[in-house]
């Protein structure tokens, strides 16, 4: 059985992570979403937008704040 982590806790530990790298994982807004053609998180580097759709539990996972025997609550 897996430990599950909030978005919100999820959220945090990217952001301490990739601060250092001048980068961030944000939640886009309904009208980003329609706007933008963004998905619901997307990445950010020094340039703008990095990435546009974002799977947060695959991106954690990568960045590796997110640990084998954890998962993204539902």
């Amino acid at each position: 059985m897996k430990l599950g982590i909030t978005q919100r806790a999820l959220m945090a530990r990217l952001r301490r992570a990739l601060r250092p790298e001048g980068r961030d994982v944000r939640e886009s807004t309904p009208a980003q979403r329609k706007k933008y053609g963004l998905g619901k998180f997307f990445a950010v580097d020094g340039r703008g937008v990095a990435d546009k759709n974002v799977d947060l539990e695959k991106f954690a996972r990568s960045v590796g704040v997110l640990e084998p025997w954890e998962e993204l609550e539902d």
